[in-house]
């Protein structure tokens, strides 16, 4: 038998001799052995121009933003093996869901739908639930209507409001019946469910990245909510990219790539007077705020102190400014009021945007409803 090494008791060569073979000698050295962790990874440093690009829409998501990690930073996700197709009968399903800041806000309703064969959607910021929003129930409708469809299925959950617009816009489509899913049953109306989660992350990116441009803050009546809202959706259809296919919902519907310059939500930009200029020697731009692009013909929408302006042509500002405070504050115009008139938008150009009011000048409008109104959730019955 070999020879054991000789180790006297209590020391550090007896406690090691068992796994060093006894041949541990005092003030030798032991290599030690680990477990590598994987560490959490950290976000690559993204260039200038990156940078620039992705403020523009934030989409897709980046590590590296930190307004998308506020606004949209999730638990880590399951991915499903595949996904259902699509039945024979289109499907655009109908859901609201709240908007609420803080335990003092009201609950704002806001209206989502998304068809299950392009997955294009749409969001609305509502006055009120139900039918007796006409300005939800127009902006359903055409959405229905843009998707072309010959028939399609008008899905929404059994609350009331909900059953009432599906309702109301099917009397005004050619070939739509409306269908309502079995009571908490929230699984059938899935699509429309994960794209809540998208506005709600969108927006709280959108207006987390606004409150940090403009340094100030932006409360639930603002009237900057439901243009944020509206462009969420905006946004998911042209640059989301679905895993699936490697498309967006604008390219399986449309079959190309939206290519169309864009603006950073929420920034201060200068626009031209759309159509022949009358006055020859007068100013032919005005200030406004970005609120996106329209769906039906890609006008820029712009928000100022006279109402909303579609314009075809805008211009970014240089860095210092891009932000106006005072614009914001006194800005005007909600998605279902008209547009400025022609007298008072030629009133907007040549004015700076720091420029006060002119006297007499309307107040900026606000919107949402009083707290304890009938368009707080727990009101079902409209």
């Amino acid at each position: 038998a070999a020879a054991r090494a000789y180790t006297p008791a209590g020391s550090t060569a007896a406690y090691l001799a068992p796994v060093s073979g006894g041949t541990f000698q005092e003030g030798q050295e032991v290599a030690e052995e680990a477990r590598l962790a994987v560490p959490a990874p950290a976000p690559e440093k993204p260039s200038a121009a990156e940078v620039d690009a992705h403020m523009t829409t934030h989409t897709p998501y980046a590590r590296w933003c930190h307004d998308c990690v506020m606004g949209r930073g999730r638990d880590d996700r399951h991915y499903s093996a595949g996904s259902r197709q699509p039945d024979g009968v289109p499907i655009v399903q109908l859901d609201y869901c709240f908007a609420k800041f803080g335990p003092e806000d009201p609950a704002i309703p806001v209206l989502c739908a998304v068809d299950n064969v392009y997955h294009r959607s749409m969001s609305v910021w509502c006055d009120k639930k139900g039918s007796r929003d006409g300005y939800a129930v127009k902006a359903v409708t055409e959405f229905c209507r843009s998707l072309g469809f010959e028939k399609l299925i008008l899905q929404s959950d059994s609350e009331n409001a909900a059953v009432d617009v599906a309702h109301e816009v099917c009397s005004k489509l050619e070939g739509a019946s409306p269908r309502t899913t079995p009571v908490a049953s929230k699984g059938s109306n899935g699509m429309v469910e994960r794209l809540h989660q998208h506005i709600q992350g969108m927006f709280r990116t959108m207006r987390a990245a606004m409150q940090r441009q403009y340094k100030m803050p932006i409360d639930i009546q603002h009237v900057v909510n439901p243009w944020m809202v509206r462009h969420a959706a905006w946004i998911r259809d042209r640059f989301e990219v679905d895993s699936r296919d490697g498309r967006t919902s604008y390219e399986r519907h449309y079959g190309r790539v939206y290519g169309k310059k864009l603006v950073p939500f929420g920034e201060t930009v200068l626009w031209k007077h759309p159509g022949p200029q009358q006055y020859k020697f007068s100013e032919h731009w005005g200030y406004g705020v970005y609120l996106g692009r329209a769906a039906n013909n890609d006008e820029h929408i712009l928000g100022t102190r006279v109402g909303v302006i579609r314009a075809r042509t805008v211009r970014r500002l240089d860095e210092g400014s891009r932000y106006d405070v005072q614009l914001l504050r006194t800005m005007r115009g909600l998605p279902w009021e008209t547009r400025a008139s022609a007298d008072s938008r030629r009133l907007q150009l040549g004015t700076s945007p720091t420029e006060p009011p002119a006297a007499g000048s309307p107040a900026p409008a606000r919107v949402g409803a009083p707290a304890g109104s009938t368009a707080a959730p727990g009101n079902q019955e409209e």
